[in-house]
């Protein structure tokens, strides 16, 4: 009776084939997360080398340590910013957009939570705002000549909302038609070069000529002296 249950023991539970027979197979790491602690992963599988069949583990745990099937890799803090899509069009004053986070590093879509709540940007906008017109004005020109020169500036007309953002630049009659006519800036006007003499500068007519200071001297006040002597012998 005991031979027999042996048997049936053995013939359920078949013993292994023997050792040499089988081994570890492991394939390529995969590519590493590029930060935040990242993890690189393969296959691990338990071979027949006969049959190159797919077996349990327990087939070769008694020939060696199984092989890593993961390790640690690129633990640099990773860097999150805020991304959103275009402005939708406005319905019922307002407009809508995406906003979402991304990994700056791979650029994909990342949960709300590793970007910073403070800078979110908005998802809603009013987009009924009041909008006017205004000239934009540009710096003079140098003159153009000594005496009775002229110099321009540009001066443009442009949309913008009450929000101060420039939305579009538009023919100047615009700001004719919505602006005091005494407001109007001028484009050109009359100039004089003579305008920038410093102060140690005489102005004779139109331009600069500097004033040249020289010390009289002795010989020159002599030759006065005697002329005045001689005019006054002389009309005598």
């Amino acid at each position: 009776m005991k031979f027999v249950m042996i048997v049936l023991i053995l013939g359920l539970f078949p013993a292994p084939a023997a050792a040499q027979n089988f081994g570890w197979v492991f394939g390529e790491w995969s590519e590493c997360e590029p930060c935040d602690e990242g993890v690189s992963v393969r296959s691990v599988i338990c071979e027949d080398l006969e049959t190159q069949e797919t077996v349990d583990d327990s087939f070769c745990l008694g020939l060696e340590v199984r092989p890593a099937s993961e390790f640690p890799c690129n633990m640099e803090t990773c860097q999150y910013f805020w991304g959103e899509s275009e402005w939708s069009v406005c319905e019922d004053c307002l407009a809508s957009r995406t906003v979402y986070c991304m990994q700056s590093e791979t650029w994909v879509t990342v949960s709300e939570d590793k970007c910073d709540p403070e800078l979110r940007p908005a998802e809603t906008e009013d987009c009924c705002v009041v909008t006017y017109f205004t000239w934009t004005i540009g710096p003079w020109s140098e003159c153009d000549a000594m005496c009775d020169g002229h110099q321009t500036r540009d001066v443009g007309c442009v949309e913008m909302d009450t929000n101060g953002r420039v939305i579009q630049a538009v023919d100047i009659d615009c700001c004719y038609w919505t602006n005091d006519e005494d407001g109007t800036p001028v484009s050109e006007q009359s100039c004089d070069q003579s305008d920038s003499c410093s102060d140690e500068s005489s102005v004779f007519g139109c331009g600069c000529v500097m004033a040249e200071r020289r010390p009289v001297s002795p010989a020159f006040l002599m030759m006065l002296g005697l002329c005045w002597l001689f005019g006054r012998r002389f009309w005598r």
